[in-house]
């Protein structure tokens, strides 16, 4: 396998977004939230910029060359825009699965550790480049430097395509 995994910041913010609308076009989690078509692909880019968008600021956006794969990781005490987040959330869920959404959310809140962790909101691949090792090639990249700064990662979520 020839391709490197690369960081890089809001300049390729649409590439390394839309790698993850791909990856999570058949994802059940991503699409009990958003099951309607033309909503998944108007605002799931939205949602996926709110819940992770904050790496691209702190250089913590990564890619496989040819925008293959992409995780973004939040460092410590960095967060999810959850207000953001919620406003899609309202928007897109079913009116019937609001509720349970809503409390999925919470509930994966309670599981992150308290003291100061890189978490992964989102890692994907595109459908056409899966099963080659991209994933892992990205979850590799980023547990070095959690390795190398002894810090804790966590990804604790359902919301991962790989």
């Amino acid at each position: 396998m020839e391709s490197s995994v690369k960081s890089t910041s809001s300049e390729q913010k649409k590439a390394l977004i839309s790698t993850l609308v791909a990856a999570f076009v058949t994802d059940p989690v991503a699409r009990w939230i958003c099951p309607e078509a033309h909503r998944y692909f108007s605002r799931i880019d939205e949602f996926f910029d709110a819940f992770g968008g904050a790496s691209f600021v702190h250089g913590s956006a990564y890619y496989v060359e040819g925008y293959r794969g992409s995780a973004l990781w939040l460092p410590p005490k960095v967060h999810p825009n959850e207000e953001a987040m919620m406003a899609v959330i309202k928007d897109v869920v079913p009116d019937a699965r609001l509720e349970n959404a809503f409390s999925v959310f919470e509930k994966i809140g309670t599981f992150h550790p308290q003291e100061p962790h890189w978490y992964l909101p989102l890692i994907g691949v595109d459908p056409s480049h899966q099963a080659r090792g991209y994933g892992s090639m990205l979850m590799k990249h980023a547990l070095q430097q959690c390795d190398h700064e002894n810090t804790l990662a966590t990804s604790n979520h359902p919301i991962h395509a790989t």
